[in-house]
């Protein structure tokens, strides 16, 4: 396991915690040198699984700057589950668990963070 994986205790809380509630996915990520064809291959063959499990991306762009902090990110990604639960299939889905060889072919790092989505916010008590 490294930290381009997720792992089991905090996605299992997430989906004992917000188990139907419509959640917001922020991806950020860090390319190795070269691997922006890893990358591209990597969101192709992710792309349907996530679908598969209603994934609505909003946003996929690059980098350009930091304005806080001083990490820099060469990709964001902001997509939205209809529940935790369908992210939790998504991660555990088999054929996405086959791409993680070129995930970190393609990656240095990452980090996700996730939010409720904010019409979601009330009727979690948020």
């Amino acid at each position: 396991m490294t930290g381009l994986d997720v792992p089991g205790d905090p996605l299992a809380r997430l989906v004992r915690d917000h188990p139907n509630t419509p959640i917001v996915v922020v991806n950020l990520v860090r390319l190795r040198e070269g691997g922006q064809q890893a990358h591209r291959a990597y969101l192709e063959q992710a792309t349907p699984i996530m679908k598969r499990h209603g994934d609505q991306p909003t946003t996929l762009g690059p980098g350009i700057g930091t304005l806080i902090g001083d990490q820099t990110w060469d990709r964001a990604a902001i997509t939205t589950y209809p529940s935790a639960r369908a992210l939790a299939d998504f991660i555990s889905d088999p054929d996405f668990e086959k791409l993680a060889p070129l995930r970190h072919q393609a990656l240095q790092a990452g980090i996700v963070h996730v939010f409720l989505q904010p019409d979601a916010s009330a009727d979690d008590g948020s």
